[in-house]
């Protein structure tokens, strides 16, 4: 995939992503300097604000044609550091159409690297391949199914 069409893929990713959360009753607004939040999302009756980063890959098939992946690559000293407001979506765009978007805060995530033996000081950039197959999604060998479509810190507003 060329520089461009990743571009293109991931502002499609961000604006699919943000169409759910208006769809969900939050106002969404794009940062005008990018320096990690993708998109804030607030709840507009309490001001709450998280910040939102989205991830968006094409899939890569697997020989059996049964399972995809995709291969996000995140920010080491994002992990670092985690905030209590920020949240990933990793979302993947299959032949016509997208995967679910797996939701996970930064401080889960960082507890998933933990487990799995830490973040190496002197990483820059970690992976987190997710594999799908039917509903199920995984990561290495843990079951995120239950993050596929987790929309839960984001509940439906009634306006």
């Amino acid at each position: 995939m060329s520089k461009k069409q990743g571009l293109y893929l991931g502002k499609a990713g961000h604006l699919v992503v943000m169409a759910e959360f208006l769809l969900r009753g939050w106002n969404v607004a794009i940062p005008e300097v990018d320096v990690g939040d993708d998109v804030y999302v607030v709840e507009d009756g309490t001001g709450s604000l998280k910040q939102v980063q989205v991830k968006t890959v094409s899939e890569k098939l697997h020989k059996d044609g049964t399972e995809y992946s995709g291969r996000i690559t995140i920010r080491a000293d994002q992990l670092r550091s985690p905030s209590s407001s920020l949240y990933y979506v990793f979302i993947v765009r299959r032949a016509a159409e997208w995967g679910p978007p797996v939701v996970i805060s930064q401080m889960d995530l960082q507890s998933e690297f933990l487990a799995l033996g830490g973040i190496p000081e002197a990483a820059k950039s970690l992976n987190v391949t997710l594999t799908f197959k039917g509903a199920g999604v995984r990561f290495r060998r843990q079951n995120w199914t239950s993050r596929a479509k987790d929309f839960s810190q984001f509940p439906v507003i009634h306006h």
